[in-house]
């Protein structure tokens, strides 16, 4: 069922095919944002898999930094 998925986003992990710069997106974009070329697919399994890795790796070196325990939450509501 539908109930408690209400409110939530689906974000899809998309590659582009000239520089392989890898992101989330709601929807797939036919220009990739970091070059601009019309270029985007989505991600490979191995390429969803090692963008989730990186992306939990920088999670926890953000929160075991000594500035991240003295930010405020909103001083942390950015994406990378």
């Amino acid at each position: 069922t539908l109930h408690g998925l209400r409110g939530r986003r689906f974000l899809m992990i998309c590659t582009c095919e000239r520089c392989l710069y890898t992101f989330e997106t709601a929807f797939q974009p036919e220009q990739c944002p970091d070059c601009g070329k019309f270029a985007v697919r989505t991600a490979t399994t191995r390429e969803a898999g090692e963008y989730r890795r990186i992306r939990q790796e920088l999670a926890r070196d953000e929160q075991s930094s000594p500035w991240y325990r003295q930010a405020s939450p909103s001083r942390l509501a950015y994406g990378l």
